[in-house]
């Protein structure tokens, strides 16, 4: 548009609103301000496993119906904040350094002190012309940061700093300039994922329209110890797991010290997926209230719904994450652009979560080299690499892998055992063809795979 034409659509809005009438330079103008960047809404849950959006119909219609489904979304480092870094800054942990929730090779501390979190989706989108906002959790160990600290990029920042996931917690907020930390006790109204809602929901109306909107909104649900809100609670019918590598029969041709865990408690695990479902209620009424926030702008967002990491319960007789195998690895992936993308639409490419770092970037119009695979291209992935430092607590091995839509290749350090499993014939990972003659050309060939990729390795790991 000219400075003319600027001019004099100009003071065709001021005399309209002089004469109190409506003109058709009022249209005009606000198409003007309006922002042609699409508003970005991130959900990302907490520990979310596949198979939980059946406890979710709000997310399935609004979402899932809505656009493209990703049944080969994987995270290369099943860990929260090794995930989370590697979505804020679209590099994987062999890039952040960031492998543990905790120090010294993780959690908030080295994301900071490194440098990267102020290189991050934040920052870019808020270079970008982005108001930029995160409600819920952020990075474990934030309670480390100075008081009043808040990261660099987010213009609303409201972050767990410390306490627990449901109740008795602490909140530290960044609103309109302001920080303070708040306290949260155990009555209802205190439920994490409602208070959270109200808050993300406030922030979508108190947000400039004439700017695009980047929201994170990532509540604690379904992580342990998965406590539903009061009105969930017992909703979901008791559901116990029934898949074969659950409590693993034959582990005989697992690495040695995979074949020394013990049995898995059944009922301990059907309380877990039972409240994992009944936790997942709060969130689902949470993404609701967010799409009906964003009323006529919905139309111009890009959603983007997933989780920082899969879980394993029972699987291969591991209680956890942090883990190569797929239901460590698997997480949910559900995309809706209006007008981009195509409604109930499903894409069996790989896909990580440093490509939806890069899938957001360039819906945004914003020029940052990371390293993910838009999305919106249609370039695919062969594979990824899957990796992770020794497990302290747990004694589990560090590990380098490759994993691919058919094959998952581990490398346990210091000679700890591989494992190689065939996906199309056996789904469960109950097969170990690592030593099998048959298979020992695809094994060198997965194996070279993952040296390549997985470099430099996790601290600990040799080949």
């Amino acid at each position: 548009m000219t400075t003319i034409a600027r001019a004099a659509l100009l003071l065709a809005v001021l005399v309209g609103a002089i004469a109190g009438v409506q003109t058709p330079a009022d249209t005009a103008a606000a198409a003007a301000v309006a922002p042609l960047q699409p508003n970005i809404v991130v959900i990302m849950t907490d520990d979310q496993p596949l198979g939980r959006l059946d406890a979710m119909p709000k997310v399935r219609s609004l979402i899932k119906s809505e656009g493209v489904t990703y049944p080969y979304s994987m995270v290369p480092t099943s860990l929260c904040c090794p995930s989370r870094t590697s979505f804020l800054t679209g590099r994987y942990s062999h890039e952040t350094g960031v492998y543990q929730n905790s120090p010294p090779y993780g959690g908030w501390p080295l994301f900071h002190d490194s440098g990267a979190e102020s290189h991050t989706l934040a920052t870019w989108l808020n270079a970008s012309g982005y108001e930029t906002a995160l409600v819920g959790k952020y990075l474990n160990y934030l309670i480390k940061s100075d008081p009043g600290y808040t990261p660099p990029g987010w213009d609303t920042f409201v972050g767990l700093l410390r306490g627990g996931y449901y109740y008795k917690y602490t909140l530290r907020s960044q609103i309109n300039g302001v920080t303070t930390d708040t306290t949260y006790g155990s009555a209802p109204k205190d439920y994490s994922t409602d208070v959270l809602a109200a808050q993300a929901v406030a922030t979508i109306e108190q947000a400039p329209t004439t700017k695009p909107l980047f929201l994170v909104f990532t509540p604690l649900a379904p992580h342990g110890p998965m406590t539903p809100a009061p009105r969930h609670d017992g909703l979901w019918p008791t559901e116990g797991p029934t898949t074969p590598d659950v409590n693993e029969r034959y582990m005989g041709d697992k690495p040695a010290w995979m074949q020394d865990l013990g049995l898995v408690s059944e009922t301990d695990l059907t309380r877990k997926i039972t409240d994992q479902h009944n936790s997942l209620m709060a969130v689902d009424e949470a993404v609701q209230d967010i799409v009906t926030a964003l009323g006529d702008r919905a139309a111009n967002t890009l959603f983007v719904f997933t989780s920082d990491n899969g879980l394993m319960l029972g699987s291969h007789r591991w209680s956890g994450k942090a883990m190569p195998h797929a239901a460590s690895t698997l997480v949910p992936l559900l995309l809706r652009w209006d007008g981009h993308i195509a409604p109930g639409s499903v894409d069996e490419r790989i896909a990580l979560n440093v490509d939806v770092t890069a899938t957001i970037l360039q819906a945004a119009g914003v020029d940052q080299a990371t390293s993910g695979f838009s999305l919106l291209d249609p370039s695919a992935r062969t594979g990824t690499v899957l990796e992770a430092m020794k497990d302290e607590d747990r004694f589990r091995p560090a590990y380098c892998g490759w994993r691919t839509k058919r094959w998952l290749f581990v490398q346990w350090t210091d000679n700890l055992g591989r494992e190689l499993y065939d996906y199309r014939k056996d789904p469960y990972e109950l097969h170990n063809l690592a030593d099998n003659p048959a298979y020992l050309e695809r094994m060198i060939t997965m194996r070279d795979n993952a040296k390549d990729a997985c470099s430099p390795v996790p601290p600990g790991f040799t080949w």
